[in-house]
C-alpha cells in the first residue's frame, strides 16, 4: 500500500456510543430503541463506488492506476474503521468465510440485533452499493489488457474469482477516442511489481466481499429467537413494569385479560393472531411467513420493532398470567420427588425456551435413534446435560423405543480424531444447530 496507515489508539467511546450502548442488555434504558449510525457507512460505500468508477481499462499499468488501488484500499481501510468506531467490532479482511470469520459475525450481529430491524431499508442500500462497488472491480478486471493481474488475483484467492477476458468488441472504446487516451495516459506510465499489486488488490476485494457477506446476513431475526426475546423482555426492567401496570387484570379469568389486552390500541392488533399460534413451532415463522411458499408475508410489519414490542408484551402477560395460575407439579414416591422435566436439564436457564424450540424444529418428526442423534448433539455442544429416558419421551412424542436404546444412543462419543476430541467437528455442529 503505497498510503501508509499508522497505528492509532483505541477509540474513546462514550456512554452514548452505539459501540458503548450495545453491550448493556437488550431491553435496558440505556439500549432501548437505539441503532446504528448508518448514514456514515452508506456515504462512505458510495464514495467508494466513485473511486472505483475513476479508473479505466487505460489507467493500468500507470502511476495513476496503482495511486487509484492506493486511494481504494485505504477507503476501504477507512470503511472498516468506521464500522468498528460505530459498532465495537471489525469486519477485518479475512480472505474467507471460515469459522472464524463466522464467529466474528455472530459478535456483531449480537450487538445489531433486533433494533436495527426498523433500519432494514438503508442497510440494504449498503448492501446493494457495496456489491456494486464489487461487480465494478470485477468487470474493471475482466477487460484485456489485465490478464496477467487477474490470473495472479486468482492464484492468490483461494474463494475462486469470476474473471473472463471478454472476446468481443462490443465493450471497447471507439478506435480514436482509445488512441487519444493512450496518448494522455502515456505521461504517467509506470514500472510496477505485480505479486504487490495482486496482493493489495487482494486484500481490498476481501474486506469488501466480508462486509458484503455481513449486510446479506443481517437482515432477519433467527426464527428460533423468539422464546430468548420473551425471556429477555420479562426479566428487563421495563418488562416487570409492565407487568405491574397490569397487576388487576390478573385477578380474572383468562378471557377477562385477553379482552383488557383487546382494548389497547398497541397490542390490539396483535392479540388474535398471537392467540392462534401453535405450541413448540417458530413463532416467528407463524405470525409473519406463509405456510405454503415460506415466503415473509409483510415487510412492513415485520422490519418494525414497535410491532415485536407489542407482541412481545402479549406474550409476557399470557405468560404471567398462566404461571400464576398454573397447577403445582405432580409428584411421585412416598418422598414426595418432583418429576424432572426435559426443560429442566438444558444448562442455561435463560436460554430454555430458545433450546427446546430448535430441539423439536430440529428433531421434527424424526422417531427414535434419528432423534436421539440430535439430542446427543445437542450434549456435545454444552446445550442440555444427558436427561432421563421419561423425560426425553414426555417432551418428543416420537421417540417411543426403551430406555436401554435410549441410554446407548446418549452413551455416543464426541467425534475424535488422533485419538482426542476433533472441537472443530464439534463447532461445526455448534453452528449448524445454532443457525438451522
Amino acid at each position: 500500500m503505497g498510503l501508509k496507515r499508522k497505528e492509532v489508539p483505541e477509540p474513546r467511546w462514550y456512554m452514548d456510543d452505539y459501540a458503548d450502548v450495545s453491550n448493556y442488555d437488550l431491553f435496558s434504558d440505556e439500549r432501548w430503541g437505539v441503532t446504528v449510525e448508518w448514514d456514515i457507512l452508506l456515504e462512505q460505500a458510495k464514495k467508494i463506488d466513485a473511486i472505483v468508477l475513476l479508473i479505466n481499462k487505460h489507467d493500468f499499468p500507470s502511476q495513476l492506476f496503482l495511486s487509484y488501488i492506493d486511494i481504494l484500499e485505504a477507503n476501504l481501510y477507512i470503511y472498516d474503521d468506521l464500522f468498528y468506531f460505530l459498532i465495537g467490532e471489525h469486519i477485518g479482511n479475512d480472505p474467507n468465510p471460515d469459522d472464524n470469520l463466522k464467529k466474528r459475525m455472530v459478535d456483531i450481529y449480537r450487538r445489531l440485533f433486533f433494533w436495527n430491524l426498523d433500519c432494514r431499508d438503508i442497510i440494504k442500500q449498503i448492501h446493494e452499493e457495496l456489491t456494486l462497488v464489487l461487480n465494478h472491480i470485477v468487470k474493471l478486471l475482466d477487460q484485456r489488457g489485465f490478464e496477467v493481474l487477474s490470473n495472479r488475483i486468482v492464484e492468490e484467492w483461494c474463494w475462486g474469482f469470476y474473471l473472463n477476458s471478454q472476446e468481443n468488441d462490443a465493450i471497447e472504446i471507439s478506435w480514436r477516442k482509445d488512441r487519444a487516451l493512450q496518448y494522455a495516459i502515456e505521461a504517467y506510465n509506470a514500472k510496477f511489481q505485480l505479486k504487490p499489486l495482486a496482493k493489495q488488490i487482494l486484500n481490498a476485494l476481501n474486506i469488501l466481499t466480508n462486509a458484503i457477506y455481513f449486510f446479506r446476513l443481517s437482515f432477519d431475526l433467527p426464527k428460533g429467537c423468539f422464546p430468548s426475546l420473551l425471556e429477555q423482555y420479562r426479566n428487563s426492567d421495563k418488562g416487570k413494569n409492565f407487568v405491574k401496570a397490569w397487576e388487576r387484570d390478573f385477578e380474572g379469568s383468562r378471557d377477562y385479560l385477553i379482552a383488557s389486552m383487546e382494548k389497547s390500541s398497541e397490542l390490539n392488533p396483535w392479540v388474535h393472531r398471537y392467540l392462534h399460534i401453535r405450541e413448540n413451532e417458530s413463532v416467528i415463522e407463524q405470525l409473519f411467513y406463509d405456510e405454503i411458499s415460506g415466503f415473509m408475508l409483510n415487510d412492513e410489519e415485520y422490519y418494525n420493532t414497535n410491532n415485536w414490542i407489542s407482541i412481545l408484551k402479549i406474550a409476557t402477560l399470557l405468560r404471567e398470567y398462566d404461571e400464576r395460575h398454573s397447577k403445582p407439579a405432580k409428584t411421585v414416591s412416598n418422598k414426595s420427588k418432583t418429576i424432572k422435566t426435559f426443560r429442566e436439564f438444558v444448562i442455561h436457564a435463560e436460554r430454555t425456551d430458545e433450546v427446546i424450540e430448535k430441539l423439536h424444529h430440529l428433531i421434527g418428526n424424526k422417531t427414535n435413534s434419528d432423534a436421539l442423534k440430535i439430542i446427543t448433539r445437542a450434549v456435545w455442544i454444552g446445550w442440555i446435560t444427558i436427561p432421563t429416558a421419561t423425560s426425553i419421551k414426555n417432551e418428543f412424542p416420537t421417540i417411543t423405543c426403551s430406555p436401554q436404546m435410549i441410554s446407548k444412543c446418549l452413551g455416543e462419543e464426541k467425534p475424535h480424531r488422533g485419538g482426542v476430541i476433533d472441537e472443530k467437528a464439534v463447532e461445526r455442529i455448534r453452528i449448524q444447530f445454532e443457525t438451522e
